[in-house]
């Protein structure tokens, strides 16, 4: 559903709501409307920051990486294997943990 859709919709409820002589109730639900967007937009920016942070992290880490590679001595082709499993599992406990929060803090927030 587009925004403009979900306008259109919402204009036609607080219609309704006025023409049956509720307003009040529709003013209720148009506060409420408007704290979940407000919301909405609060978490959006959360998470534009996050994704930010993470991309200046891997940036960080990616140079940090290259300098100690440049450094380090030759290595077997078994122990650049063994390097590089270690690698995937840490990266695959990592994503498990941050859905793990995720859900939790999902669990945490009230029902709208």
């Amino acid at each position: 559903v587009s925004i403009i859709e979900d306008e259109a919709k919402w204009v036609e409820v607080f219609r309704m709501f006025r023409e049956g002589e509720n307003g009040e109730r529709g003013a209720h639900y148009a506060l409420t409307v408007a704290t979940l967007k407000q919301k909405g937009s609060d978490l959006q920016q959360q998470i534009d920051a996050l994704r930010m942070a993470e991309v200046q992290l891997l940036e960080a880490a990616s140079g940090e990486a290259a300098t100690a590679l440049e450094k380090a001595e030759p290595r077997s082709k078994a122990d650049l294997q063994q390097t590089r499993s270690w690698g995937r599992k840490l990266v695959d406990v990592a994503h498990g943990k941050a859905r793990e929060a995720d859900r939790a803090a999902r669990l945490d927030e009230p029902p709208y």
